[in-house]
């Protein structure tokens, strides 16, 4: 692959099937340390929040990774809340916030969603 790739992605991972969640984390880890994009930014969205907030070693050393190439993923603050596992996760020290907004908001600067 050419150096001057310029493609942006939002990773929106969302699925509570562990398999398909950690495909596109494991993908966005792949992209960054390979250079497949220029930009990754990483959602957490729905049921794999709760396997976050569990503690599930899979998903701690995937977002650990991350976080290590300079990737800050955000999870929903709101579906965490309505799921129970919002302290949990802030205990984490993961980042929280309007998802739905970023989602939008990254779009519409041309960032390609790849939802699992």
């Amino acid at each position: 692959m050419e150096a001057s790739i310029v493609a942006r992605f939002l990773l929106v991972a969302s699925t509570g099937e562990k398999g398909k969640s950690l495909l596109g984390l494991r993908w966005a880890i792949a992209a960054i340390e390979r250079g497949w994009a220029e930009e990754v930014r990483v959602v957490l969205f729905g049921p794999v929040e709760e396997h976050v907030a569990r503690g599930d070693p899979d998903y701690l050393e995937a977002l650990e990774r991350l976080r290590g190439l300079g990737v800050e993923p955000v999870l929903c603050e709101r579906y965490a809340q309505a799921a129970g596992v919002l302290e949990e996760l802030r205990g984490r020290g993961l980042t929280l916030g309007p998802v739905g907004e970023m989602i939008a908001e990254l779009a519409g600067k041309g960032y390609t969603p790849l939802v699992f």
